[in-house]
């Protein structure tokens, strides 16, 4: 059935459902769970900080990201799931596609992920820019 499953995670609760779902799809078919963690540029970007700032929120929001990926790994490994981690940057959207491709995953399992603060103002969520630009992978978001 499927031999790569991409879950994206930040973190949050429908992320950890979306981690659930994926550990549950690769133990039935035997595939690879690849997790996914995009440190989000724009996010950043938005901010009016000093460089000082700007480097420390960076680095907040890499072990906010290590931590996810961490925790998905534990969820994986203990069920006796085969787990990769990639740490990206970027625009989330754009990054989790790109590495769906470089990996040959032939599903993505992601939460809701919406932005927070000024850009989800401007910005669709990650899932919906996802579902939009992938139209040759399967994705299935978690609510």
């Amino acid at each position: 059935m499927y031999q790569r499953i991409l879950v994206a995670t930040d973190g949050s609760e429908a992320s950890k459902k979306a981690g659930l779902k994926g550990v549950s799809l690769a133990k039935e078919s035997g595939a690879l769970v690849i997790g996914v963690h995009i440190l989000d540029e724009d996010e950043l970007n938005i901010m009016d900080v000093g460089a000082n700032e700007y480097g420390h929120l960076k680095k907040e929001q890499r072990e906010k990201g290590e931590k996810a990926l961490k925790s998905l790994g534990e969820l994986a490994k203990s069920r006796g799931i085969r787990f990769k981690s990639i740490l990206g940057e970027g625009e989330p959207s754009e990054e989790i596609i790109k590495i769906a491709n470089e990996q040959s995953a032939d599903l993505i399992i992601l939460g809701p992920h919406g932005r927070k603060g000024l850009s989800k103002l401007i910005d669709p969520s990650v899932s919906e820019e996802t579902q939009e630009e992938c139209p040759e992978c399967p994705i299935m978001i978690m609510l």
